[in-house]
């Protein structure tokens, strides 16, 4: 098991090197994976996965192990330089996929999201209920 869990945890440090400043190789510890990293602030985590998420190892003794469900989720709370890249990067891959689709070109000419000064005044609205709606949730 802590094979598995020292793969995971390698993986999910590589997937963070964008937004932090070092992360160790992962190393077994019984039947958990070991591992460090730095954050952009300069602050060094050190790191505990197991089969009940990703927990930062306490520094001082009086501080509580804090855990989280992934290496990503743990920085998101534990790094506002992390954050700060994370975030620079979906907006980035936002604004490619929006480019590489042609910006807003599959909306027919001249409809906007929504243009109520044309819609007609006789159109009725139906309100919707989810607790009559059958269909299936997939």
């Amino acid at each position: 098991m802590a094979h598995v869990l020292v793969g995971e945890l390698d993986a999910q440090l590589k997937e963070v090197l964008f937004g932090i400043e070092s992360a160790s190789a992962a190393s077994a510890d019984g039947a958990a994976a070991l591992g460090t990293v730095v954050t952009l602030e300069g602050l060094s985590l050190a790191l505990r996965m197991d089969d009940g998420g990703v927990h930062v190892l306490p520094q001082e003794v009086d501080r509580p192990v804090r855990s989280y469900d992934s290496v990503n989720s743990l920085l998101l709370n534990e790094s506002a330089g992390f954050m700060a890249k994370f975030n620079a990067s979906l907006s980035a891959a936002l604004a490619a996929a929006v480019n590489e689709q042609g910006g807003e070109s599959w909306r027919p000419a001249g409809q906007g999201w929504a243009d109520l000064a044309e819609e007609d005044d006789n159109c009725s609205y139906k309100s919707y209920d989810s607790a009559q709606d059958d269909r299936p949730w997939h």
